[in-house]
């Protein structure tokens, strides 16, 4: 395993190991706040096409879909919008189908 620091990020890159057949994967994690996500090739399971769980937040819902609907994104045609407790959200898809979600989090 390698570790590499550059610019803000941190990042921990582990490397295919033929002995053992282990895969790689990447995990990304911030300095300040502690949050990480590993980004990691189909195993098992857990094949391309499918809803992550993942969720951005965003402080502007509507200036966010239109950013991402204006640079040609796969996108959901509106943002959703069903009342508190529910924030403002839509989807997002990559290439390869992997969906995550942005949502505009409600005031307290």
């Amino acid at each position: 395993m390698s570790t590499r620091s550059g610019g803000s990020p941190r990042y921990i890159v582990s490397v295919p190991d033929s002995t053992t057949n282990v895969s790689s994967w990447i995990v990304s994690r911030c300095r300040s706040c502690g949050t990480a996500i590993a980004l990691t090739p189909p195993m098992g399971e857990f094949q391309p096409g499918r809803q992550t769980g993942i969720i951005v937040s965003t402080d502007d819902i509507e200036a966010t879909h239109a950013a991402l609907r204006d640079a040609g994104a796969d996108i959901d045609p509106e943002v959703q919008r069903m009342g508190a407790p529910v924030p403002p959200m839509f989807a997002v898809r990559d290439p390869e189908g992997n969906e995550l979600t942005i949502v505009e989090p409600l005031d307290d």
